[in-house]
């Protein structure tokens, strides 16, 4: 882990600096910098369960029955891997 912080500088389009501003109020974040950390946090954690060969599922109200969530585009490794909930 790094022991310094370094700050970085990023250029956003209006769609995803709108989108940030929503999630900052949304989650009643202190700062973009909060929210772009839990972000990254999530990001990490979802791409290791990814890579590790678990699927993502999702239901609704109006459709209470697990449907596969595609949230990354499969890398040919992974593209034969399958789990059900």
């Amino acid at each position: 882990m790094f022991s310094k912080k370094k700050r970085i500088q990023i250029e956003l389009g209006p769609t995803s600096l709108k989108r940030l501003d929503r999630m900052k109020q949304t989650t009643e974040a202190a700062s973009y910098a909060e929210v772009l950390r839990h972000a990254l946090q999530l990001y990490d954690a979802l791409i290791e369960e990814h890579e590790a060969g678990h699927s993502f599922w999702r239901s609704t109200p109006d459709n209470p029955q697990p449907q596969p969530y595609r949230m990354f585009i499969d890398t040919p490794e992974k593209a034969g891997a399958t789990n059900t909930p």
